[in-house]
């Protein structure tokens, strides 16, 4: 049913917004989206790629509800009345990013291709010859395949895959679909497999008490000579917890024997690897990942962080 109606309403996508740049300083709601474009569904992604404000439709479309409950890895904002505010944080965010950007795809490719002529020009300006591009879903595979069979590619692209139910999930359909890091021309090449450890702000940190006491205070010394509270925003957001005698922040999407299987599994399959770490908990993960499968790592090029 939901297929149907986004078949027939266009979603309207925004990219790159950034909430201190704005007058508000917040970030937007899905009523401030609801009152700027009240026909359409409306997507508007952060700048770090970790979060997105979804309208009311949209959120409607995407089958997120009052009464759905959290996702692992992510989160639903309310307000204080407990009402949803459109905005989804982390793995929260994949099912209204797995509507949009496939629609967007679809219904305007020409102009994404146009965009990326365009693009092209101002990197080939520079010398800038090659690229990566870290979040490669099969809809976007597929209209870099047909730039390329257009001739209309002329800086090269390491594309790397990620998973159809969102760039911020485990990759285990990836690596069954493929394609495996090096397949291509030099035009347009597979590269390694990306996978996402944690959060961007959110980061899995995990520190003892007197580091948390040193961190929070120098939070708070940065926001009161600043005279601003971004940062101290920013602090809260981490979700410091109790674990064990120490203290862990931020979300994981990797942790254990799943983290191990999915290297030794993806690596196994011909995939070399890019891993997405910021904070150190997750960074260790990566690294005890790797270890465990060291001795599959053969004939790809070596994993990074």
């Amino acid at each position: 049913a939901n297929k149907a109606a986004v078949d027939k309403i266009q979603l309207v996508v925004g990219f790159g917004y950034d909430e201190l740049a704005l007058g508000e300083r917040r970030h937007p709601t899905r009523d401030d989206l609801d009152a700027a474009c009240p026909k359409h569904p409306v997507l508007l992604f952060h700048y770090s790629c970790h979060e997105i404000v979804a309208s009311s439709l949209a959120l409607s479309l995407a089958g997120i509800g009052e009464a759905t409950p959290e996702p692992a890895g992510g989160s639903h904002e309310r307000d204080r009345r407990g009402r949803l505010t459109g905005r989804l944080v982390e793995a929260a965010l994949c099912p209204v990013e797995r509507l949009g950007v496939p629609d967007r795809l679809a219904r305007s490719a020409e102009a994404v291709l146009a965009r990326l002529d365009a693009v092209q020009d101002e990197l080939l300006a520079v010398g800038i010859t090659h690229l990566a591009d870290p979040t490669v879903p099969s809809e976007m595979h597929e209209l870099y395949r047909r730039a390329l069979a257009a001739s209309r590619l002329r800086v090269g692209v390491t594309a790397m895959p990620v998973s159809e139910l969102g760039y911020l999930r485990p990759g285990w359909d990836a690596v069954e679909r493929g394609p495996r890091t090096g397949e291509g021309s030099e035009l347009y090449r597979a590269g390694p497999l990306k996978l996402i450890f944690d959060g961007a702000s959110r980061c899995a940190m995990c520190a003892s008490s007197a580091e948390i006491v040193r961190i929070s205070l120098a939070g708070v010394g940065g926001a009161l000579r600043a005279r601003r509270l971004d940062g101290l925003r920013t602090l809260t957001d981490t979700q410091p917890r109790r674990v064990d005698g120490r203290w862990k922040t931020g979300i994981s999407f990797l942790e254990g024997r799943a983290a191990r299987e999915l290297v030794a599994r993806a690596t196994d399959a011909g995939f070399s690897l890019a891993m997405h770490a910021i904070g150190n908990a997750a960074t260790d993960e990566v690294l005890a990942a790797v270890v465990a499968a060291r001795s599959k790592i053969r004939d790809v090029p070596p994993p990074r962080i």
